[in-house]
């Protein structure tokens, strides 16, 4: 069986896109991602904020997460993510949000779990 044809085309762009997360492309990812109008598929917006994330864009990661946690609101990776980038980006209340928000929902490593709790008594 043929990968690429068992697969609809929403489903090879997620396949492509983490590919390219995984080889650490992120400036593919960007060029190819931010170029498509109206991009709706959840985990194409994640992997972008990523990559924008990776790249040090933090404006353009936190706005796509601000999207997704409005349309994802228990979700708690996102809300970490989002607060990363509110922090990165000095956004205070932001990243609390995100932050408390990511350790109510729960769900992480116990690592995650320790820096999480380490950002929101900062």
């Amino acid at each position: 069986m043929n990968l690429s044809t068992s697969l609809n085309a929403a489903e090879r762009d997620i396949f492509r896109a983490q590919g390219l997360l995984g080889l650490k492309r992120y400036e593919d990812i960007i060029g190819w991602l931010s170029g498509i109008k109206g991009l709706d598929a959840p985990e194409l917006q994640r992997i972008l904020a990523i990559a924008w994330q990776q790249t040090g864009r933090q404006a353009q990661a936190f706005a796509i997460y601000q999207q997704l946690v409005n349309r994802f609101p228990d979700n708690s990776g996102l809300w970490l993510a989002l607060g990363i980038s509110a922090d990165a980006l000095g956004n205070t209340a932001a990243a609390h949000e995100g932050f408390f928000r990511a350790q109510q929902l729960g769900g992480h490593s116990k690592a995650v779990s320790e820096y999480i709790a380490r950002k929101l008594n900062t």
